[in-house]
């Protein structure tokens, strides 16, 4: 399935090739033709070491027509009725021998359950005129079951609302802000002139994005849908008065592993872009802090924190930051900078996880983000001596003031885990405030040493995103911390 021998195009470098099925009823109509079209000119110009692509249409094969595919292998299964329960087993068959990771629907006049009970609800994509058609199943938008994608530009949108912006809108789509250093464009990304490869790149963002929340979802799908229902039951339509919400990244990365701290690039930008229609005000730490205190927040106010201090929250984050105005703090191990030490989690990976260099760093104060303590060598403080404790977070806080010029007033506890002589310390160092991983929105009365955050992690899709800012998983992560021993 190469549809482009020798083609070059946006790629992922060092990640295994997706098998994408575009999947449509034959065209009836000019307008569903050229659409159809426009999608496959879209997907060809992807490298084939980042998508390989076959086309299938449901119906009649005399009616197809001069259909240009682009050179992408075209199947036609032959089907009176596309909508109907016939073509499911043949569909089903071409799926299974293609290996074919992902199916993207399109010009379907409704949704086509029985190609949905052949594929399985996580491995698709559908157009945004599904977005506001109801489930069978009473749970809510189909946006519970798909991720939405938009590849032609003429179609509209619905209103931005709290149910239907559980679809990204086209906008969101087409116009993610891409990694530093993979062209010339203001904000890092792909050049301006250049929007196919813009929005291929964003296509392949997609496709990877749903590729791994499907790996996530192997052997935890019960866990999954208990998950899931907690959070919807547990949602507020807003968030209380008063309350900052501050979340938790860790990595954001390209990438096909299951790893819980690594959010793809499309994911974030989608993330972000939701927090931005959907009206919060995203602060720096600090003023948002001084605010909590004095009671002056806006109604729906959050703040973002990295920790570790990977190289991707420059490369990747930092331009999608930039593009949005949102600021954020880091939390960098001050070792892993100077290259003394790395995370536990990632030694002997090949190739090596790169974090954060001086340089950066001060690239990224000098645009307006801030940093904090994250000790020198990210130990477990709570199995540390009060000496020994106390010289891994000094010494970070004296090479993080001499790199940012800055007093370093906040701090994050590697891996959550405190204790009551961590506050002491903290405060004879000269330090403000520290960030715990207790989930859940800061209030007013919140000790300003067990600051809340809330973990967005590599398994959430967008709506497990939703879901965590409007509190519905609180009570869950809290729970699952708890029996961990985060919180000693």
């Amino acid at each position: 399935m190469n549809p482009n021998p020798g083609k070059t195009g946006p790629t992922l470098t060092g990640l295994p090739p997706l098998s994408l099925c575009l999947l449509s009823p034959v065209p009836e109509t000019g307008e569903a033709r050229e659409r159809l079209e426009q999608t496959v000119a879209l997907l060809g110009g992807l490298a084939p070491s980042c998508v390989t692509v076959s086309l299938v249409l449901l119906g009649n094969s005399a009616r197809v027509g001069n259909l240009e595919s682009g050179g992408v292998p075209l199947t036609v299964i032959p089907a009176k009725d596309p909508l109907g329960f016939l073509p499911i087993f043949p569909l089903r068959e071409f799926l299974r021998r293609t290996g074919c990771d992902l199916v993207h629907l399109q010009n379907f006049p409704e949704i086509p359950w029985s190609c949905l009970g052949a594929v399985g609800l996580a491995r698709i994509m559908a157009d945004l005129s599904f977005s506001g058609r109801k489930s069978p199943l009473s749970f809510g938008p189909l946006s519970f079951f798909v991720s939405a994608f938009l590849a032609d530009d003429g179609a509209g949108r619905p209103p931005i609302g709290r149910q239907p912006s559980l679809f990204p809108s086209k906008k969101a789509v087409l116009d993610l802000p891409l990694s530093k250093g993979d062209g010339e464009g203001p904000s890092g990304g792909l050049p301006e002139e250049d929007p196919l490869a813009r929005r291929a790149r964003g296509y392949a963002g997609v496709c990877r994005t749903l590729v791994r929340e499907e790996a996530f979802l192997q052997g935890r799908r019960g866990r999954t849908l208990i998950r899931r229902t907690v959070g919807r039951l547990f949602s507020r339509p807003a968030p209380a008065p008063g309350t900052l919400r501050v979340l938790m990244y860790h990595r954001v990365a390209e990438t096909s592993d299951r790893d819980i701290l690594t959010v793809t690039p499309f994911a974030f930008a989608q993330q972000m872009r939701w927090l931005r229609e959907e009206g919060w005000e995203v602060l720096p730490v600090r003023e948002a802090l001084l605010r909590l205190e004095k009671g002056s927040l806006p109604p729906r106010a959050a703040a973002i924190t990295f920790d570790d201090g990977y190289r991707d929250n420059f490369e990747e984050a930092f331009p999608i930051l930039q593009s949005l105005g949102f600021p954020a703090t880091v939390f960098p191990v001050t070792g892993f900078v100077l290259g003394e030490s790395e995370h536990r989690r990632y030694r002997g990976s090949s190739p090596a996880v790169p974090y954060l260099t001086v340089g950066q760093i001060r690239e990224m104060k000098g645009a307006g983000m801030d940093f904090g303590g994250h000790t020198h060598t990210h130990p477990l403080l709570a199995g540390l001596t009060v000496e020994r404790a106390t010289e891994e977070i000094l010494r970070a806080k004296k090479l993080l003031e001499e790199w940012t010029g800055e007093k370093s007033t906040l701090f994050a506890y590697p891996n959550g885990i405190y204790s009551r002589d961590h506050f002491r310390i903290l405060d004879g160092l000269g330090y403000e405030a520290a960030f715990s991983v207790r989930p859940g929105a800061n209030r007013s009365g919140t000790l300003r040493w067990v600051l809340r955050r809330t973990e967005i992690s590599g398994r959430d899709s967008l709506g497990d995103f939703i879901q965590k800012m409007n509190g519905g998983l609180d009570l869950w992560h809290g729970l699952y911390q708890g029996v961990r021993g985060f919180y000693k």
